[in-house]
């Protein structure tokens, strides 16, 4: 039998107490994490569910890795986030190396463009505030399509150019299909052509050295006005074309005023008068005359460099009327009528100036036929008379005034 003394035995039983509470601690397995991406991952799980694949929260820079240690020796469960929160994660794992390659990128959302025009495009975007919608340069040929890929799920940003600084664009989009359309044309300026004269004109404009300026054939009606559209927005220079008729324009605004006229100045000569007769002087300082005209009639002149032309028109009766206007330019400037007796009319036109000046003058009196080989004179009174011998009137039945 063997002793064992109490103070030995305390010490055995505080042995085996001690050996007996203290338990085996879990193993712990390593685990490698390594970002391959281009920005900061955050690596972490707090799976309260499942502690044991739980492992402090660990900071990885982009192109680093770190070790991790759980309690699975199934593999790790990691879990990432980013201060980015539109990056995703992708991750891959190598089971002998027991490393996990996480990825962290944007998602991106695909895009088609489709040139409708007949020019090529070239579309991009590169803001620098809204880094999402960005995507590379891409040139789209005319009537063909691209696609094109961005980080922004709610639609894309396009901005447009070309090499031809003078087109401009135009974009629509189908949302359901993820599709824009695009166009581009020249920008084109609108102008105002009128016609105020009494003849078609045609307008056009095929000037090789400028084509912004180029504008198709097109016929003005008389006194009318249409619309024409070139791509020049600092104004238009019409060609026109009337027959053999002369044509000129004057602007104003963004309205050209056209005309057309046969000559330079015209006068119309019209009336109830048998005939009349009219004395002029040319352009050229030549003076004429044009006897018993039947009415109506014109008269015609082109002032190569004269200012002034003037006409007067004589009617050779008492009844009857006469009446002179005139034309600068296809445009009626001056009309004056009468109906006195052998009245004379005179128009006057200074071309510089545009001024009109007449004159009007007619007799008290006139021949008013003969009796007895004596000429009749008008009375005040609407009877006739002859000079006597003695130097008096004489007054005759008025069945012997020829008066016109």
């Amino acid at each position: 039998m063997i002793f064992v003394s109490a103070k030995y035995r305390v010490f055995l039983l505080f042995i085996l107490f001690v050996c007996g509470c203290k338990e085996t601690p879990e193993p712990e397995y390593e685990y490698i994490i390594e970002n391959i991406s281009k920005h900061t991952v955050i690596a972490y799980n707090n799976d309260a569910t499942s502690p044991i694949d739980n492992f402090e929260e660990v900071s990885l820079e982009p192109q680093t890795r770190a070790t991790v240690k759980t309690k699975s020796p199934d593999g790790l469960k990691p879990k990432f986030r980013s201060s980015d929160p539109d990056l995703v994660f992708d991750i891959k794992r190598d089971i002998d190396k027991k490393t996990y390659y996480v990825n962290a990128d944007y998602k991106y959302y695909e895009y088609t463009l489709e040139n409708l025009s007949n020019f090529t495009i070239t579309v991009f975007n590169n803001d620098t505030i809204s880094l999402k919608d960005n995507f590379n340069e891409v040139t789209i040929a005319p009537k063909t399509k691209a696609t094109v890929k961005t980080k922004s799920a709610d639609g894309l940003k396009p901005k447009l150019k070309s090499s031809d600084p003078d087109l401009v664009f135009e974009v629509k989009s189908d949302a359901e299909k993820k599709v824009y359309y695009l166009s581009a044309d020249y920008k084109q300026y609108e102008y105002i052509v009128e016609n105020t004269s009494n003849f078609p004109i045609t307008v056009y404009n095929n000037d090789s050295s400028n084509p912004k300026g180029n504008f198709s054939e097109t016929t003005v009606n008389p006194n009318s006005k249409i619309v024409i559209k070139t791509r020049n927005g600092n104004g238009m220079v019409p060609m026109m074309k009337s027959g053999d008729r002369i044509t000129e324009y004057e602007v104003s605004g963004k309205t050209y005023i056209l005309n057309a006229y046969l000559n330079t100045l015209e006068y119309i000569f019209s009336g109830t008068s048998k005939t009349v007769n009219i004395y002029y002087t040319t352009p050229e300082g030549k003076r004429d005359s044009l006897l018993n005209v039947n009415l109506p009639s014109e008269l015609k002149f082109k002032l190569f460099g004269a200012e002034t032309a003037q006409i007067t028109v004589y009617k050779p009766y008492v009844s009857g009327n006469i009446t002179i206007e005139v034309y600068f330019k296809g445009k009626s400037v001056h009309k004056l009528t009468g109906s006195d007796p052998h009245l004379r009319l005179t128009s006057s036109y200074n071309a510089k100036t545009k001024k009109a000046t007449e004159s009007r003058s007619a007799p008290e009196e006139w021949p008013c036929g003969v009796y007895n080989g004596r000429t009749l004179i008008t009375g005040p009174r609407g009877g006739c008379y002859y000079i006597n011998s003695n130097g008096n009137k004489t007054y005759v039945d008025r069945s012997y005034c020829n008066c016109d």
